[in-house]
């Protein structure tokens, strides 16, 4: 009997399966004397430090600070039997130890499958990915025609939700929508 190969979805971490923008801003409030509104601050992060993954919170260790979610491990756990799942992310390659210490310690599915590229066009077009669950605007717009993308509802990419199929208010729900392929 010939194993049939399986077909591949992908996840975003930070904004998808990992709290850091709120981790972000935590700790941007307990080291700020006058801290602003969770929107006024990503707001000034988007429009001063754009790309997010360049600015210099990203040398903050605030990887890795938190358990993962039970039940997205367990959605990734439940996927991997009709997937292969990969974890596509635009951290800096220095946290790479971190992250995928972190995968493994939480036993997200197929953690090893883990990719840190500025470039997810062309990784999510190479491994013909069709499903991506991301957050981040400028991201999911560049691959509206490359895969189907699951966009996270997060306070920075509110002006571009009109422009996707699959809106979701919490990672979760994008077991619905993939068990529907």
């Amino acid at each position: 009997v010939t194993q049939m190969k399986k077909e591949r979805i992908s996840f975003d971490l930070d904004g998808v399966l990992y709290p850091w923008q709120n981790i972000a801003y935590e700790y941007y409030v307990l080291n700020n004397k006058s801290p602003v509104s969770y929107e006024e601050y990503w707001d000034k992060t988007v429009q001063e430090l754009s790309p997010i993954g360049s600015n210099n919170l990203v040398a903050l260790p605030l990887y890795g600070k938190i358990a993962a979610r039970k039940d997205l491990v367990a959605m990734t756990q439940r996927l991997g039997e009709r997937f292969d799942i990969f974890y596509i992310t635009s951290r800096p390659e220095s946290t790479y130890l971190t992250t995928a210490k972190w995968l493994n310690e939480y036993n997200f599915y197929q953690s090893e499958n883990l990719i840190f590229s500025e470039d997810k066009v062309s990784v999510i077009r190479k491994l013909g990915i069709v499903y991506h669950v991301e957050d981040r605007a400028s991201i999911a717009i560049s691959l509206k025609n490359i895969t189907n993308v699951i966009l996270v509802k997060q306070y920075w990419n509110r002006n571009v939700r009109d422009q996707f199929k699959y809106v979701i208010g919490d990672t979760i729900e994008a077991e619905a929508i993939i068990n529907e392929y």
